[in-house]
């Protein structure tokens, strides 16, 4: 992991990474001063030359600016887990959105992390970004915690439909993780409507969701019987009593139920053991 706190730094790490190309296979950069988008792009060019398969950006403050340095990156070919964790909005409506999410819809990955990258501020670049991972072919992981959706109905209810078109369209993905989301029940509804038209995704994560008896007797719980491949459910927020809402307990249980032996299996196995007495 590489920790800066001047721009030069960077400069310099971007000029140094082309003479290691196809060495490094992960890069993790942690606090640089990226937002300046001309540094950014410097050091974005550099890693698509390295070849770089797995690359981080934790607390960088990247801005739309930097784009078409993801753009480099992913067209290098070589990209095949992008995790940025970035505590600012990187997305916005416009040509160089266009052209990453065209490049990212046709090019090889496996993992995908957007976290607090603020995606949905923007609407319509928030809903070009989701459909370009529609029906993505390698996308086995995306993760989008705490992209906190405006508290409306509506906005909800959009931002849902755009995630259960991935559950149902992308038969690569197993895990999904939405933790900080806050999607509400006009959000999470759409998304456990399509839960049982999945059997691949094995993986579903939420947390700080305010969830109601009703909406986990009616909505969840159906969805998680119906589902057959999900192995890991993990819902609702800390406070969140499993005394208070026993259906979210239930839900978990059916869920958690999958991942152990069979016993049938176990008690015919039982039957060839020799015994002792």
């Amino acid at each position: 992991m590489y920790t800066f706190n001047v721009e030069q730094a960077v400069l310099d790490l971007a000029a140094a990474l082309p003479s290691h190309s196809g060495k490094i296979k992960a890069l993790a950069v942690f606090q640089a001063p990226l937002r300046n988008g001309a540094v950014a792009g410097a050091l974005l060019r550099s890693v698509a030359e390295a070849c770089v398969c797995d690359v981080s950006f934790d607390t960088c403050f990247l801005t739309a600016a930097s784009l078409p340095g993801f753009t480099r990156m992913l067209q290098a070919g070589c990209l095949e887990r992008l995790d940025i964790n970035n505590f600012a909005a990187l997305f916005e409506a416009g040509p160089d959105l266009t052209a990453f999410c065209h490049t990212l819809h046709s090019f090889t990955l496996k993992e995908l992390r957007l976290d607090t990258c603020d995606i949905w501020r923007d609407s319509p670049a928030a809903g070009e970004l989701l459909a370009s991972l529609v029906g993505h072919p390698t996308l086995r992981e995306l993760s989008l915690l705490s992209n906190r959706v405006d508290n409306t109905v509506v906005a909800r209810r959009t931002a849902g439909e755009q995630l259960a078109s991935l559950i149902t369209h992308n038969s690569a993905l197993q895990k999904l993780d939405l933790d900080a989301c806050i999607l509400g029940d006009a959000g999470l509804a759409p998304i456990f409507e399509a839960l049982p038209r999945s059997s691949t995704l094995k993986e579903l994560h939420f947390s700080y969701e305010t969830i109601s008896r009703e909406f986990a007797r009616d909505v969840i719980l159906p969805a998680v019987r119906a589902n057959s491949s999900l192995r890991k459910l993990k819902i609702g927020p800390p406070g969140t009593s499993r005394s208070e809402v026993p259906e979210l307990a239930e839900a978990e249980a059916i869920v958690a139920a999958r991942t152990r032996p069979d016993a049938g299996a176990m008690v015919a196995l039982s039957a060839l053991w020799p015994r002792f007495g």
